[in-house]
């Protein structure tokens, strides 16, 4: 953690300022290793961490786990945070103070605002997450640790697709899973569509019963030491799949595997997406494909970059994004596969690792 908050001093020196104001939950756990509530003030010679009595030993712990530079400081009861910081900034005579203006409200803005006083807060957007787009040797071990608890689960819960088992209870025991390999938690709320409701991108669980035949999107990931992976499977419930499931099952592959043919070093990120596109355009289901083909993951599920037509982002070594082609009919039902990856010199190296079929 010292090299990061090295790197945002030296950020703070070129634009001037006395301080950073780190107001988004993962960017502060990035910089300081907490993950309770509260900011981060980071000045050219001191980081702060500005919390309440609540997370005091939490505190404690980060300081002494990480850099060793944290001062922690505990606002008054009844106080307001930003007061808190505003009192640290005139202590300190701190002039000039960046925030995470994409991690603020109107209302919470206003109120640091007030508390620094007219003209210290100047808004800044995107720095730490920047710094957060090539993963460390540490930051892709658990990333890889998150997959492959991910993908044991998945295998366990295999034998429920069947005929009659509801869509939640799959979930919830898919959760179950990764909570007794270790998991912190899960990556998000799962996605465990069937039937018709396999077009819906984000179909949630519901008590829906699955039946013989149709088509079930899962989408699942876990968490590792605060790090996530995100893995989409789709199968045919028992039965043999149709024709149809078939070839565009076998479509969606190979759209997957165009992509990440392409995934290297210094290609636009939206050179990745058209590869993908390409595919599906080809057979007449580009309107089918209704989202970008894939997203950043690591201390937030989606973080950048963004695998997608509008992207300007170069692919670099160390990057960890999600490939995720899928073709979604409404009427019909849908079919999307997924994997983590993290961008190597010598290619994708595929952390998600669960079996790729479409019929169990």
């Amino acid at each position: 953690m010292i090299d990061r908050l090295l790197r945002l001093r030296k950020y703070l020196s070129a634009r001037k300022s006395d301080a950073f104001l780190i107001c988004g939950e993962a960017n502060r756990y990035y910089l300081s290793g907490f993950a309770g509530a509260g900011v981060l003030l980071v000045t050219e010679e001191k980081t702060h961490l500005v919390t309440d009595g609540r997370y005091r030993e939490d505190a404690q712990r980060a300081a002494q786990a990480g850099c060793g530079e944290i001062s922690i400081v505990c606002r008054e009861q009844g106080e307001d945070l930003p007061v808190t910081v505003g009192k640290l900034c005139q202590e300190t005579h701190l002039k000039r103070v960046l925030a995470e203006a994409e991690h603020l409200s109107v209302a919470a803005w206003k109120k640091y605002k007030t508390a620094l006083g007219c003209g210290r807060l100047i808004p800044s957007q995107g720095v730490i997450e920047g710094m957060r787009l090539v993963k460390s040797r540490e930051e892709l071990a658990a990333i890889r640790r998150a997959a492959q608890i991910s993908d044991a689960a998945f295998q366990t819960v295999l034998p429920m697709f069947q005929d009659g088992v509801r869509e939640m209870e799959i979930s919830l025991e898919l959760e179950r899973q990764m909570l007794l390999r270790g998991a912190a938690g899960t990556a998000f709320d799962f996605i465990v569509a069937s039937g018709l409701r396999a077009s819906l991108p984000h179909g949630g669980a519901t008590t829906r019963p699955l039946a013989a035949g149709e088509l079930v999107v899962c989408d699942f990931g876990a968490v590792w030491e605060g790090y996530h992976s995100d893995t989409t499977r789709t199968l045919v419930v028992g039965g043999k799949p149709s024709p149809r499931q078939t070839e565009l099952f076998e479509l969606v592959r190979l759209a997957q595997e165009s992509a990440l043919d392409v995934l290297r070093p210094g290609v636009p990120a939206e050179e990745v997406d058209a590869a993908a596109r390409r595919v599906l355009n080809d057979a007449g289901l580009g309107d089918a494909f209704v989202h970008a083909l894939g997203h950043g993951v690591g201390l937030e599920i989606h973080e950048e970059p963004r695998l997608r037509t509008t992207s300007r982002t170069i692919v670099e070594e160390g990057m960890v994004v999600t490939v995720e082609p899928g073709i979604y009919l409404p009427g019909w039902g849908g079919i999307r596969l997924e994997e983590t990856v993290a961008v190597t010199a010598g290619g994708p190296d595929i952390l998600t690792k669960a079996g790729k079929f479409l019929s169990i």
